[in-house]
């Protein structure tokens, strides 16, 4: 194996000052605009360094990552907001709206998990597209009734919410009971 070549045969990045000099920019711009805190400005590093992460590693690892935090972290509103870990921000923006955690993301009505599960969608895509098999080697095939099961699932929110619809209810009632449905079935 060579130095300019990857395990899974793919050539890596060839020089980081780009990448660098972007997430300075954005380190900078989050200190400006964070009034100084620095909780603020580590945050574009923390978050490139995660996307890198997910972007290297095979999406199993990266899936078990994202449902270890969501089952761990605690939300600011847990124990009616009596007592919070120091990671309650992290699990809030998890499971929240951006729009209610991120007062400058006004109007983004996804939480951190939708948009991580659009990102590795993206990434297992991309991987697909360019036959990158990093995901595959040593993956054991999943259980074909297990597949099966899930697009049950998925099937049954769909009748269920076109029913609701069609005698009468609401849409947003509609996105509000289906949502947590339709992302434990993606984070299968």
């Amino acid at each position: 194996m060579s130095a300019t070549t990857t395990w899974d045969g793919h050539a890596p990045l060839r020089s980081a000052a780009p990448w660098l000099l972007l997430v300075g920019m954005m380190t900078a711009a989050a200190l400006v605009l964070g009034g100084g805190d620095p909780a603020v400005a580590v945050a574009p590093v923390v978050l490139a360094a995660v996307c890198y992460a997910a972007c290297v590693v095979p999406l199993r690892t990266s899936a078990t990552t994202l449902l270890f935090l969501l089952l761990t972290l605690d939300r600011s509103s847990d124990a009616e907001g009596k007592w919070n870990t120091r990671f309650a921000i992290l699990g809030d923006l998890l499971n929240s709206n951006l729009d209610s955690v991120i007062p400058a993301a006004h109007g983004v009505k996804l939480s951190g998990l939708e948009i991580a599960l659009f990102g590795l969608l993206g990434i297992s895509m991309y991987r697909r597209a360019r036959r990158i098999n990093l995901d595959v080697l040593g993956q054991v095939p999943t259980a074909g009734a297990a597949r099966d099961a899930v697009l049950l699932l998925l099937a049954a929110i769909l009748v269920a919410t076109v029913n609701g619809l069609a005698t009468g209810g609401s849409v947003e009632a509609a996105i509000w009971q289906a949502r947590p449905l339709v992302l434990s079935a993606a984070l299968f």
